[in-house]
């Protein structure tokens, strides 16, 4: 049964001494750490929400395999998907500071939205019972392939009208393409690290096409995956608005959050 209700996401959510929240579902742990996005200023505006998943005997599950597998089930993955944002989003607020929270969603969440319009709004009810703004939340369409993608561009504008940011994640990866950019105008382009490989490795075409086409829609762009001084002093000459890595900062939790280093 998919989870439609406060109080049926309660059922599966713990909150530790620490006040951290984290989910088990079906034998599946569930945690948030974050990753710092900083600005050409050096100064973070914002972080993305990385989901963990552990099974029953402790053995991790990359997000990717786990939403891409067979060995689940459509509604397992929808509510897994569902009770990520719930204990990302309140594990953030305590340290929001009016800074913007970025959270993954599948493109067929998205589009199950249409037919259950009561979800977007009692995520956004919820966010303001924490303290957060909807228009401090971006919500990053996955690269994912989606069976009815006009349908999806619905699912967007439903979510602009109710406040949210809409990003493009890993722009150049699979369904994350030129073709869907257009049809949703995001607010963010979110450049995969591929794209910052080919240009490193004289393959300029690709990032350049990109940033042009983040321009064309007016949409501020984000380059993903910098790992270097030099990948950053590479990119830093192009018109590209934010910057996110392991340079910066490896995904941790958010009271630990690593400190930015001097660039």
């Amino acid at each position: 049964m998919l989870l439609q209700s406060r109080e049926g996401f309660e059922t599966y959510l713990h909150q530790s001494d620490s006040g951290e929240y984290t989910a088990i579902y079906h034998d599946i742990a569930l945690t948030s750490v974050y990753q710092p996005i900083l600005d050409n200023n050096e100064t973070i505006i914002g972080f993305e929400a990385l989901l963990r998943l552990t099974d029953k005997n402790g053995i991790t599950i990359p997000p990717n395999v786990f939403f891409q597998s067979d060995n689940y089930s459509f509604e397992h993955k929808l509510n897994v998907e569902r009770l990520s944002r719930t204990i990302h989003i309140r594990n953030f607020a305590p340290y929001s500071c009016n800074q913007k929270l970025f959270l993954n969603v599948l493109p067929e969440a998205a589009n199950l939205s249409l037919h259950h319009p009561f979800n977007n709004r009692l995520l956004a009810n919820r966010l303001i019972e924490l303290g957060l703004l909807p228009n401090n939340i971006i919500l990053e369409i996955v690269e994912h392939f989606c069976l009815h993608e006009s349908k999806l561009k619905q699912a967007v504008e439903d979510m602009k009208q109710r406040g949210f940011k809409i990003a493009i994640d890993d722009y150049g990866m699979d369904a994350s393409c030129e073709a869907r950019v257009s049809r949703l105008s995001p607010d963010i382009l979110k450049m995969d690290r591929t794209l910052l490989l080919k240009y490193e490795s004289g393959d300029t075409e690709p990032l350049l096409s990109a940033i042009k086409l983040a321009k064309t829609i007016q949409a501020k762009t984000i380059i993903e995956g910098i790992e270097t001084k030099e990948q950053l002093n590479a990119v830093k000459q192009l018109d590209i608005d934010y910057f996110q890595g392991y340079y910066f900062g490896m995904p941790d939790k958010l009271p630990h959050s690593p400190s930015i280093r001097s660039l």
